[in-house]
C-alpha cells in the first residue's frame, strides 16, 4: 500500500510508464498494487462494479464540460 487517495492511484495507474532502469517485475508490481488500489478505494467487489467504474471513467476523462463533469462525479457510481 503506498497510501495514496483513490483517484491518485487511478492516475498512477493509467500514467505509470515502463522506465529503462525498471525491470518488468517492478513495472508489473507498480502496476498491479496501483490497479489494486484504484478498485479498492473506489468499493468495487464484484464483475458489475468493475464494468461501471471503467465506464465512469471513461466519461469522465472524455467530458470537458465542467458543470457535466461535476454533476457525474457527484453522481457517484454508475450502474
Amino acid at each position: 500500500d503506498f497510501g495514496f487517495s483513490t483517484d491518485e492511484y487511478r492516475i498512477r495507474f493509467r500514467g505509470a510508464r515502463k522506465s529503462l532502469s525498471q525491470t518488468w517485475v517492478d513495472f508489473v508490481d507498480f502496476s498491479v498494487k496501483t490497479l489494486d488500489g484504484w478498485i479498492t478505494g473506489s468499493g468495487v467487489n464484484d464483475y458489475d462494479g468493475l464494468y461501471s467504474l471503467f465506464v465512469k471513467e471513461h466519461l469522465l476523462s472524455n467530458c470537458f464540460n465542467d458543470k457535466l463533469h461535476q454533476h457525474l462525479v457527484d453522481l457517484g457510481p454508475i450502474s
